[in-house]
């Protein structure tokens, strides 16, 4: 694992009595994962075999789009970043380009969201790094690590508004539930995990507590560093889409396919596809498999390893099994408008108003960023090609409905990701701009 520590004033941390645990920790962690470990002030110290890395303030304080950020996370490519900053403007910059370059992120604040941190200067300073950035942080890191017992309620209920300014607002928190995680984590061991998850109106909160000072860092830093390291794969393996390379993506089309597919005879790779499978290493099938669970797949893509015979070393109790994160779940979809016409229409028979209804689902929910998966448009491949209905009467029904050209160009999606042949297909698939567009919307909601 690939690990990246950002730290923005190391020198105020190597000189803190509070926090000179995390000198310690980082140096620990370098045995077991490749850490790196970026500030702008290092002191010199020894850091034993990290990667330690200086970035310019005034070049990213001013830099339109912060290059040497951007580049730094380009070259390195982290599986995560863990930031040690709570009102600094540059944990906000760094946080925003690993959203672009697709990297998980944890917030460690230490205690600086306490009432007697938050308050002071609150008028003159705070508000108004609440307003611009801090907000943006806590709501967007993947996981916020609590250091102590007391900092969870401070974390979970943290605001950045006056109180006055909320109730107005209706801005609250919900303390939602509470999780207590005890698994293997592959040479780690056991690690348990207590983990925190509130609500503040759609956004949740995922907050792990990995209590700092109840451990003595000079006798039990090696345990410290192995529950982190624990952490932050269980953060990798809840945003498993993020980490996916375009060849994980290709391998689970490849095994999609061939599972959907029930001609076995017809199933052939082709040279590029035989190379892609074969170079998968544990980590790459992880991440396909979670995937594919997350999506509602995995029986699809096991079927599909199965008929080229693939090895690999998971089963789908194991993938079952690992504990992921909750994430912001958008609402399942309840009413569509133009439905209710299709549903009381007795022109259509049952399977081709079960198709209308799959192709407005899927257009409606990635246009408005409801919860589709593949299994949605899995659904939609099986009825399309095992099935006999009237192209003529679907084909008027979506030029009446005005979804026409959305749907030619979902069926240009599912040709190139499916392996939709166009026989199968009742109307031309399009590949223009609105196209590209429409891919970039299945993308951005971690679907494919």
């Amino acid at each position: 694992m690939k690990v990246l520590h950002f730290i923005p004033n190391f020198a105020d941390i190597n000189e803190s009595v509070g926090l000179q645990y995390k000198i310690a920790l980082i140096k620990a962690m370098a045995e077991s994962a490749e850490v790196h470990l970026l500030c702008a002030d290092y002191p010199g110290i020894d850091m034993g075999s990290v990667h330690v890395h200086k970035f310019s303030l005034l070049k990213n304080l001013f830099g339109r789009w912060h290059s040497s950020f951007k580049k730094f996370l380009a070259d390195i490519r982290p599986d995560v970043v863990h930031i040690h900053a709570c009102w600094n403007i540059y944990a906000y910059y760094l946080q925003r380009c690993c959203e672009k370059y697709r990297i998980p992120t944890i917030i460690t604040f230490d205690r600086q969201l306490e009432a007697w941190h938050s308050s002071g200067h609150y008028c003159l300073c705070n508000f108004l790094k609440s307003v611009i950035y801090q907000r943006y942080i806590v709501s967007h890191a993947k996981v916020l690590h609590a250091v102590c017992d007391n900092e969870i309620c401070s974390i979970s209920d943290y605001v950045g508004y006056p109180t006055l300014l909320c109730k107005i607002l209706g801005i609250r928190s919900e303390h939602a539930n509470t999780l207590h995680i005890d698994e293997s984590n592959g040479d780690i061991g056991n690690v348990e995990y207590d983990v925190y998850v509130s609500k503040q109106n759609k956004n949740i909160r995922n907050i792990v507590l990995i209590d700092i000072f109840n451990e003595v860092y000079e006798k039990s830093i090696s345990p410290l560093s192995d529950r982190l390291i624990g952490m932050y794969q269980i953060v990798v393996d809840s945003n498993p889409f993020w980490l996916m390379s375009s060849e994980d993506c290709c391998a689970e089309d490849i095994l999609l396919y061939a599972g959907a597919t029930e001609n076995i005879a017809g199933l052939q790779l082709s040279d590029n596809q035989r190379r892609i499978l074969s170079t998968l290493d544990d980590n790459a099938w992880r991440r396909i498999l979670l995937h594919s669970y997350n999506q509602g797949i995995l029986e699809f893509v096991f079927s599909g390893i199965e008929k080229y015979n693939l090895s690999q070393p998971f089963s789908q109790e194991q993938i079952g099994g690992i504990f992921c994160l909750l994430g912001n779940k958008s609402q399942r979809i309840t009413n569509i408008r133009n439905t209710s016409k299709i549903k009381t229409d007795s022109s259509l028979s049952d399977l081709e108003r079960d198709i209308m209804m799959k192709i407005m689902t899927i257009l409606y929910g990635i246009k408005h960023r409801i919860e589709i998966k593949r299994k949605d448009m899995l659904d939609l491949y099986l009825s399309l090609k095992y099935n006999n209905f009237d192209e003529i009467q679907l084909y008027n029904k979506v030029h009446e409905t005005g979804i026409l050209k959305d749907t030619a160009r979902l069926f240009q999606i599912m040709k190139e990701r499916y392996g939709l042949s166009e026989g199968f297909m009742f109307i031309e698939p399009i590949n223009d701009s609105k196209t590209e567009k429409l891919r970039k919307m299945f993308f951005k909601s971690n679907i494919q």
